[in-house]
């Protein structure tokens, strides 16, 4: 696999859910744009690629609460690209970060940090 730290906005309120053996598990996507300049100076959006997000364990509960539509976040982790079949029997291609660190970007914004209470660490 291959290390990624990128910078984009939440898509959706990310989605916590439950292994079957009771490990936390949240999915969200974010929207990455790259800016480039003109001539002129003005900025210019480039076309959005779009990453999905899984964080695992107990920072999974902390991200399914941060994470909310247009909330700006910092992800690190490993990507995988992935080919699937769509409904139409279309080849399409995904993006997937399993994050090891996850971070509200204050780029645009304020953010206030919570400390979680102290967990063991096999709960990751």
């Amino acid at each position: 696999m291959t290390s990624i730290v990128t910078e984009g906005n939440v898509t959706a309120d990310a989605e916590l859910r439950f292994t079957p053996n009771g490990k936390a598990v949240t999915n969200a996507t974010i929207a990455v744009n790259d800016r480039t300049r003109t001539q002129d100076g003005e900025w210019v959006d480039g076309a959005a690629s779009f990453y999905e997000i899984t964080v695992w364990g107990t920072p999974a509960e902390s991200f399914a609460t941060s994470a909310t539509k247009g909330t700006r976040l910092v992800v690190a982790g490993e990507l995988a690209v992935e080919e699937y079949t769509d409904r139409e029997g279309q080849t399409r291609t995904r993006r997937r970060i399993t994050a090891e660190h996850v971070g509200i970007s204050v780029r645009f914004t304020t953010a206030t940090s919570h400390k979680r209470p102290a967990t063991n660490a096999s709960a990751r």
